[in-house]
């Protein structure tokens, strides 16, 4: 790796110059969350609680990345379809106590710390990712039996797929044989697909066209800048930088290393970014750079 090769080069005579001092690398703060359970109630037990806290804590932090506040009703759709899957994302987690309550049931919180570019990946495979403040138009047509429309109707509403007969937008969805088949035709380009279920046909077919759809809006949004970073003691504290900055969602939607170098004031770095909001990025920065005794500048490419 290009980290490593600048390790072996710089590192041996920059830590004999230097004074070492340790300070641990910026971590994703941890989602905390309230659950409950009784023998009554939806949720019966404690390891049922455990799965919501991590379906609950998908959510929150889905909505983190994707900047927005959902319908109430896309929302609870996002979090039955993350809530399948939702241990997947999880890194560690922490119960911080149980408490009984009135009823004969108990509650406890949960800190879940998450991986986020796992999470932004499947949020892509759902298509939400690309649809967040538009609506898709669609002449959809979906038949079989009615548990598989269900399904169908929930990852619909989840990525923002709105039914509207005569749309130039069309798709269909239908059991083939034993399995389904599906089509995505817009305006004559058209694409098939063909699963098990109704489910893995729809996301063979929409989470690529909607990526194509929304590219140019997304590059068109944000605009290019130069970040540079400077004062690491290693080459490693580039590297540890590197996989944070790509973790502020909130502030760019993409970053490539283009430089490190070693300065007379320490080891530095130079990334381009794709920003979203600048003032984000500077107030992330300085969080960041001022208990390393770091200093950076963000500038036009």
């Amino acid at each position: 790796m290009r980290f490593r090769h600048l390790l072996n080069m710089f590192g041996a005579a920059f830590v004999c110059a230097c004074t070492l001092s340790f300070i641990a690398p910026d971590v994703c703060e941890a989602r905390r969350v309230d659950v409950g359970w009784q023998d009554s109630g939806p949720v019966k037990t404690r390891a049922q609680a455990l799965g919501e806290a991590f379906a609950l804590a998908a959510v929150d932090e889905s909505l983190d990345i994707l900047r927005v506040t959902l319908p109430e009703a896309r929302r609870v759709a996002l979090q039955e379809y993350l809530a399948a899957s939702s241990s997947e994302f999880v890194r560690s987690y922490h119960e911080e106590g149980m408490t009984q309550v009135e009823g004969g049931g108990y509650r406890m919180s949960v800190e879940v710390d998450l991986n986020r570019e796992h999470l932004k990946e499947r949020l892509k495979q759902a298509g939400i990712y690309y649809t967040t403040d538009s609506e898709i138009p669609c002449n959809l047509q979906v038949s079989g039996d009615a548990d598989s429309q269900a399904r169908v109707k929930r990852l619909q509403l989840v990525a923002g797929i709105v039914t509207r007969p005569g749309a130039s937008l069309r798709c269909v969805i239908k059991p083939s044989g034993k399995g389904w088949y599906g089509t995505l035709d817009d305006a004559g380009v058209a694409s098939s697909a063909s699963g098990a279920t109704a489910e893995e046909v729809w996301a063979r077919l929409w989470p690529d066209y909607l990526a194509r759809r929304t590219m140019p809006a997304t590059a068109s949004g944000t605009q290019e800048a130069i970040v540079r970073v400077w004062g690491w003691l290693t080459p490693d504290g580039t590297e540890v930088f590197d996989k944070t900055l790509r973790d502020w969602d909130r502030a760019l939607t993409g970053a490539a290393l283009a430089e490190v170098s070693m300065r007379p004031d320490g080891m530095a770095g130079v990334w381009r970014v794709q920003l979203v909001d600048r003032a984000e990025l500077e107030r992330r920065l300085a969080e960041y750079a001022t208990p390393r005794k770091l200093r950076f500048e963000i500038s036009a490419p």
